[in-house]
């Protein structure tokens, strides 16, 4: 079912409101399938999805509330949630489901922002490090540090290939000079190098 299109502000890091609902979904996709598997531990030493003891939820609660703002159809957001709930590894109840969705559609109810989800379900830093929009200033930063090490190792190397060709570029035409008897000093004031770089360039020719 395609969303609605609509006019919205480019928000934080260049994603609109409507865009970062659908991340922060897919978010809660993927951290559900990463706490089902049994292996993700909170700070308090307590597997997330242990029974009702976990925060399964307080994530369909805001699984709810996203899907509310993201699609303009009740029965979309129950289907959203009814298929949710269905994704754990232990269920939840229909009627829990049921329950959670009357109190989203009847209430007015604020989103949390990224850093609150956060806090709230105590999403871990490594678990972080598969979300797209659920994350905290450390991970961003840590993000920002990668792209930062890739953008001038592209750069160098880059500035590396384009000093190369220049320097062929020169060892060339100052072949090209010397094959035609220029004298290295002719040579060196014509390409602009020193002397010894025409020397350097023609040895050999």
């Amino acid at each position: 079912t395609e969303i609605q299109a609509q006019r919205v502000y480019k928000g934080w890091r260049n994603k609109t409101a409507q865009t970062w609902r659908i991340s922060a979904l897919e978010d809660l996709r993927s951290l559900q399938s990463m706490r089902d598997a049994g292996v993700w531990v909170s700070s308090t030493g307590k597997y997330h999805m242990q029974g009702s003891k976990g925060y399964r939820n307080t994530m369909l609660f805001i699984y709810g509330k996203l899907c509310k703002y993201a699609y303009n159809d009740p029965n979309i957001v129950l289907d959203k949630m009814l298929d949710f709930g269905k994704g754990f590894r232990d269920p939840l109840d229909v009627q829990e489901i049921q329950t959670t969705y009357n109190s989203i559609m009847t209430h007015t109810y604020n989103l949390y922002t990224g850093k609150a989800t956060v806090r709230i379900l105590e999403i871990t830093t490594k678990e972080m490090r598969g979300l797209k929009v659920l994350i905290d200033k450390a991970e961003i930063r840590r993000r920002k540090a990668i792209a930062d090490t890739k953008y001038n190792a592209t750069r160098y190397a880059k500035s590396a290939q384009a000093n190369a060709m220049h320097r062929q570029s020169i060892k060339v035409q100052a072949q090209a000079m010397r094959a035609t008897g220029a004298k290295y000093k002719a040579i060196a004031d014509t390409l602009q190098i020193s002397i010894g770089s025409a020397h350097k360039y023609c040895n050999g020719l």
